[in-house]
């Protein structure tokens, strides 16, 4: 079977789960007894876009009535800078207001260490007015970071909450997106009564002009300490904010960056469009400014290098990218947070 009919034959797959038996109608909105639309359905759909990577797939329940919707996820399974896999419960009110439960499993596959296995229960509460997401996430569970003086990583139990903001300032449809985000993070690590807090705020600008797409994804970030630190580490790794891999972490408490990431499409020239013209050549740099404070002193980090892509289904890219630093050490990606999937 080629690519194009294994893509054809996913999308029919998913089409037929979710309008499998199950599904149901009770009512209609103009009825006598005045009975809304309501229903039910299984669904298994195929790799979609995440901010952070790709659901491979997703497996679960959809249940509708009018301003309410249900949402069960028996597994989804993901990937990006992690190999993760959760389960959960969300609901949705009048479109606006969103709650979900759930736990997840979260692999970092540049670690081959089964001991950094991720596992922690959440809690969120959404709000989505027109062209923003607000989001307040609490997670508990076994999270990897970072001790004193120590640069490998170690499960820790740690409380995470996360506040965040999502503002769309201009959306063109296959022209030019630009988005904002702000962060607060709060956590504590109650076995050694540990507080720590993290502020970011970003930009992405992504503009496609047809045969290629551009970048640029500059941030702000600031981590430190409530109080004295007593085992872990305040400082964070600037390599989560990229997925390259099997690079040595580079600490810092304050960063301030620039992502740069082009995607040549070199089959887009084609009259009629083919799957193949989803491959692209893909360059990236990033510059960045990072201040220890353990240490005193500042830094500038640069990372450079390039790759092969697909875009799966016209949106999943998928991507090997060979990366190098300035001291020449190099790593690399599967997929890269420069350009988000969308």
């Amino acid at each position: 079977m080629s690519s194009k009919e294994h893509i054809i034959a996913s999308w029919l797959l998913f089409i037929a789960a979710l309008w499998a038996p199950g599904a149901e109608q009770v009512g209609d909105r103009g009825s006598d007894d005045g009975e809304s639309y309501r229903g039910s359905s299984w669904y298994l759909s195929p790799p979609a876009p995440r901010p952070d990577g790709v659901s491979l797939f997703s497996l679960g329940h959809n249940v509708f009535r009018d301003n309410f919707n249900l949402n069960t996820t028996m597994l989804n399974l993901g990937l990006g800078p992690n190999v993760d896999a959760n389960a959960g419960i969300r609901m949705l009110l009048f479109g606006r207001v969103g709650i979900r439960f759930g736990y997840a499993l979260r692999y970092p596959w540049n670690f081959p260490r089964y001991d950094l296995v991720q596992h922690y229960g959440s809690f969120a509460v959404s709000w989505y007015p027109k062209n923003a997401t607000l989001e307040n996430d609490s997670r508990l569970g076994r999270i990897n970071g970072y001790f004193q003086n120590d640069p490998g990583i170690h499960p820790i139990l740690l409380y995470r909450n996360i506040s965040r903001v999502n503002v769309l300032l201009v959306n063109r449809p296959g022209s030019l997106r630009f988005d904002a985000q702000g962060t607060f993070i709060y956590e504590n690590a109650p076995d050694y009564n540990d507080h720590f807090y993290e502020v970011d705020f970003g930009t992405v600008f992504v503009q496609d002009h047809g045969f290629g797409e551009i970048a640029l994804r500059p941030f702000l970030s600031y981590t430190n300490s409530i109080g004295e630190a007593r085992r872990v580490s305040p400082r964070k790794n600037f390599l989560k904010n990229t997925t390259f891999s099997f690079l040595p972490p580079e600490f810092y408490n304050f960063a301030a960056a620039a992502l740069f990431e082009y995607r040549l499409y070199v089959l887009s020239f084609l009259d009629s469009y083919r799957w193949y013209e989803d491959f692209y050549i893909a360059a990236n740099c990033s510059l960045a400014y990072i201040h220890d404070e353990s240490s005193g002193r500042g830094r500038v980090k640069m990372y450079y290098g390039g790759g092969l892509g697909f875009n799966l289904f016209g949106s999943v890219p998928f991507s090997f990218q060979l990366i190098l630093d300035e001291s020449g050490r190099f790593g690399f990606s599967f997929f890269t947070s420069i350009v988000p999937a969308y």
